[in-house]
């Protein structure tokens, strides 16, 4: 069954950055209408052994499913809970693509370009629904200038959500810039971080700012490579603190300088309002919750209903709702992924480092293992540079790109185990 699953990622990549439609339970993604079939297609067609964070992931939905059942029979969730299964269907692409026998550079080439047009579309429609005001909810996040100086519509995307915005633009620009740049495409790379930049500057997402900014440390050395990486180290963020000092120093609108206050992570406006969030206060009181809740947890999307906010923290939130050997799988999960390319060579282990690394740092700040419209194209793509990176080689920075003279390095039964 050789098509299946291949046409099955391809949909996934897709779909999943365009399709938001509503129901009557909310709004509804690709990673929901494509679940049965993903379903049928792993349990008829699939074709390896369970892998290591396969194993995990499955271990967390079982103990998962279990908490929430129980927690609605003791009345601590409600019905609504049992959703739960949104987020079965948002990590399943990452083992449709474990599951499949053979998955080599070609597949993972297609995937970058059909997420790369996808991804690239929903940015752009959402720059310019920013630009033309048109607001999806009523109730989309605003920024609030103070001092009389009014509100702006913060971008958020096809779906109205500034958190999703800003994680599918970081995602799509930090994939797609890795794998540009394997092929040794590096303008369109640079292109395609700059687009993910600004739609990222104007959804003033702090959590998609930091994703950036620590995915580009890997990815610097594959764009420049040899002595030029140290120059650029030092380049970029000087280039990054100058231009601060000079909006500071100008006259620009009171929406530019809130939103470059909201990214100032060094304060070099001398007003940031990175750290200025509930979030560290609100995990104080979520970890009391852990300690009375460590079994079970209080059930799945009920932090905002019994405690009266958002997690926040996927980390913290798994273990909160769903239990603490929950969240501990989860971590594992993460680990071995960082592991896995840590121990991997040339360019490959930077790009799956930068990725990995941006979606951690990411989940620190968001709940995104709920984030249906981008986190199933973060996995997809983790999944497939496992299944084509290799282990142990002895090679430098520049090999094992994508380009038709690199070295086959077709994935073989034993180099995701």
């Amino acid at each position: 069954m050789k098509a299946r699953i291949p046409r099955l990622t391809t949909l996934y990549a897709a779909l999943i950055p365009l399709v938001v439609l509503p129901s009557p339970v909310g709004k509804i993604g690709a990673v929901d209408l494509i679940l049965p079939f993903a379903l049928f297609g792993l349990i008829a067609y699939r074709e390896r052994k369970l892998t290591v964070p396969e194993l995990f992931l499955s271990t967390l939905g079982i103990l998962a499913f279990l908490s929430t059942f129980f927690n609605i029979a003791r009345g601590i969730a409600p019905p609504e809970a049992i959703l739960l299964v949104r987020v079965f269907a948002i990590f399943l692409p990452f083992i449709i693509v474990m599951s499949k026998r053979n998955f080599g550079d070609d597949d993972l080439w297609v995937l970058t370009k059909v997420f790369l047009t996808s991804g690239g579309v929903a940015i752009l429609l959402g720059i310019a629904m920013h630009h033309l005001g048109i607001q999806v909810r009523d109730d989309q996040q605003r920024n609030w200038y103070g001092n009389g100086l009014g509100s702006s519509i913060r971008a958020g995307g096809l779906l109205g959500n500034t958190g999703g915005f800003g994680h599918i633009s970081s995602l799509w620009g930090i994939v797609c810039a890795g794998i540009l740049l394997l092929k040794g495409m590096r303008y369109w790379a640079v292109l395609v971080i700059f687009i993910s930049l600004y739609a990222t500057y104007i959804s003033t997402s702090r959590a998609a700012f930091i994703h950036i900014a620590v995915s580009l440390i890997f990815l610097i050395p594959i764009f420049f490579g040899g002595r030029r990486i140290i120059s650029a180290l030092v380049a970029t963020p000087v280039v990054f603190i100058g231009f601060i000092y000079w909006a500071v120093g100008s006259d620009v609108s009171p929406e530019t300088l809130f939103a470059l206050r909201r990214l100032d992570i060094l304060n070099l406006t001398g007003e940031s309002l990175f750290f200025k969030t509930v979030r560290f206060n609100n995990w104080s009181i979520y970890l009391d919750y852990v300690l009375n809740y460590p079994a079970w947890g209080i059930g799945f999307k009920n932090t905002d209903h019994m405690i009266g906010t958002p997690g926040d923290n996927s980390f913290l939130t798994i273990t909160l709702e769903l239990g603490v050997l929950c969240g501990v799988l989860y971590a594992a999960f993460w680990i071995w992924l960082i592991c896995r390319f840590l121990f991997a060579k040339g360019a490959r282990r930077l790009v799956g480092l930068s990725i990995v690394s941006g979606e951690i740092v990411h989940a620190l700040t968001l709940d995104t293992h709920t984030l249906w419209i981008s986190t199933p194209a973060a996995l997809l793509f983790i999944a497939a540079l496992v299944r084509t990176t290799p282990r142990h080689t002895n090679v430098k920075i520049g090999d094992y790109a994508l380009s038709k003279t690199a070295p086959n390095i077709g994935l073989h039964e034993n180099v995701a185990h």
